[in-house]
């Protein structure tokens, strides 16, 4: 879910470590880091282009990839929050999702600390 906003940051601090001396192997390991959360998120698109019906891709990808509000989506399509809402909750078989990505690296998906994205195992570049 916070695939872009990871990206983003690591494409700063790259851009950032320009301009330090000794900064390329911290550089590799965030250039690594980008390319699996770029992966990431295309593995999503991917997933997300496999929905047959044209407003549920349309919800998903209004949510998954471009991180829209639900409001924000409903405005755009001409419906009420909830019908949306309710679109996607009927898709997904009316249970509420598992985050499964909360705690979890993006790149190999073990347990991580809150407020990570990517485990020190794959920082390191070990990325399995």
């Amino acid at each position: 879910k916070y695939l872009k906003i990871e990206i983003e940051r690591c494409e700063r601090i790259l851009n950032d470590l320009r301009h330090w001396q000794g900064s390329e192997e911290y550089a590799k390991v965030l250039r690594d880091t980008r390319a699996c959360l770029i992966n990431k998120k295309a593995e999503a698109e991917s997933l997300i282009n496999c929905i047959e019906d044209d407003e549920l891709r349309l919800i998903c990808k209004m949510k998954f990839i471009d991180l829209r509000s639900w409001n924000y989506i409903a405005n755009k399509m001409h419906y009420d929050r909830s019908t949306v809402y309710k679109k996607y909750r009927k898709f997904v078989g009316g249970e509420r999702m598992r985050k499964t990505n909360d705690n979890t690296c993006v790149c190999c998906g073990e347990v991580i600390p809150e407020g990570r994205q990517v485990c020190p195992s794959c920082e390191r570049g070990a990325v399995k």
